[in-house]
């Protein structure tokens, strides 16, 4: 596996600089696999000469490129078409993650996506349904964190109302009010300022953690945005340094300046304090995961679960108290009614206990495991995943 990281490292980087990759592969089938999984199609096809696989899996892969082509030439339409209707209707609104990321990358196909994500301000939230609705899309799932709109051709839309997630406690607060760091990019379309964009694609990175894995183009992203852009690194280093990001930001940057065999200076931030072995071992059970978690090997995923800061927490039960009984502040912030209705408050907890041993009983009774257990791994040491 070693050797086979090293050769998709290497692809990648003939990608970015525009040249073909064309020494031969260890172990071509595996490497194949790897390449889908991490969502890497539409990236590396056009780095790898043909001859390098047998055409039977030179075929696959193509089939795969051909697909990041086709959905990105959707997506792009849908994007100009959200951008439109919003603009029109003066709804200011952000594109979040790969529809934004995918235009840094030298090709947008290079970046596959899922769904679009569009983020638009509370109060605007019910008008850019209505919005999108009476623009030919239809409704298809209704979440708390966002609805779901899809067009003819299959390709959806999540509108988010809100970008704070709940999965945990030390990120409290860091994301509930986006529209303060926006940048206005043209008529009602913004984008977020570098800094807080950084933080919140790290941040998105730890909660897939917590549901299922992150692959290689999802570290990717991270480097990619990182040489893209202009930072105020005293703003930078105070923003991740506050969310508890910083050493999962320093290690991603070492996964790929390691491989890259490249070197970046940033003050504030120390990319030599990873040993070859560490990087190899969690760069390991990143690609074993695959976008999202969702390759075939599932079962390393606790280990990486195991291994969160959350472990550190000194008083465990105060952890837990905190978790399930949230405070006013915090609660507030999110739920204007008890803002003004503070007696709700305790309501609330009801509501939220039920929640938690129920829709998230699964997460709740893994996330209870690592709290009140500091257990080793024996492949794994705790030091070494770095959230």
């Amino acid at each position: 596996m070693k050797t086979m990281i090293e050769e998709t490292f290497l692809m990648i980087q003939k990608v970015l600089n525009e040249e073909v990759y064309d020494k031969p592969l260890t172990k071509p089938k595996e490497t194949l696999q790897l390449i889908i999984e991490n969502g890497l199609s539409g990236m590396l096809y056009e780095a790898i000469d043909a001859s390098l696989f047998e055409e039977h899996y030179h075929d696959l892969l193509k089939k795969s490129y051909f697909q990041y082509i086709s959905k990105d030439l959707k997506q792009f339409e849908v994007i100009k078409d959200v951008k439109d209707i919003f603009n029109h209707q003066e709804i200011k609104h952000v594109f979040l993650k790969g529809a934004h990321i995918k235009e840094l990358y030298p090709k947008s196909y290079m970046r596959g996506m899922g769904d679009i994500d569009v983020l638009v301000h509370q109060s605007d939230y019910i008008s850019a349904r209505k919005a999108l609705i009476s623009s030919g899309y239809k409704l298809i799932e209704k979440y708390y964190y966002h609805d779901t709109f899809q067009n003819e051709q299959g390709i959806k839309i999540e509108l988010h109302p809100r970008i704070q997630h709940d999965f945990e406690i030390k990120y409290k607060g860091m994301f509930l009010h986006p529209f303060n760091n926006l940048i206005q990019d043209k008529n009602y379309t913004y984008k977020f300022e570098p800094e807080y964009e950084l933080m919140y694609l790290l941040y998105h990175l730890a909660k897939h953690i917590y549901n299922g894995g992150i692959g290689l183009r999802s570290i990717l992203d991270i480097y990619i945005y990182t040489k893209t852009q202009d930072f105020n690194l005293d703003k930078l280093d105070k923003y991740l340094s506050d969310a508890s990001l910083k050493k999962f930001f320093e290690f991603i940057m070492s996964i790929h300046l390691h491989y890259f065999n490249e070197t970046l200076e940033m003050s504030h931030f120390n990319f030599k304090n990873f040993s070859d072995d560490e990087i190899f071992k969690i760069c390991d059970h990143i690609v074993h995961r695959g976008i999202h978690g969702r390759s075939q090997h599932n079962d390393l995923y606790q280990e990486i679960v195991n291994l969160h800061e959350m472990n550190k927490t000194k008083n465990k039960f105060k952890y837990l108290l905190k978790t399930i009984f949230r405070s006013y502040k915090l609660v507030s912030t999110e739920y204007r009614i008890i803002k003004y209705l503070p007696f709700l408050l305790p309501f609330y907890w009801m509501y939220r206990a039920i929640y938690l041993m129920t829709v998230k009983f699964g997460s709740s009774i893994r996330k209870l495991k690592v709290v009140l257990t500091q257990e080793e791994t024996q492949s794994i040491k705790r030091s070494d995943y770095y959230l």
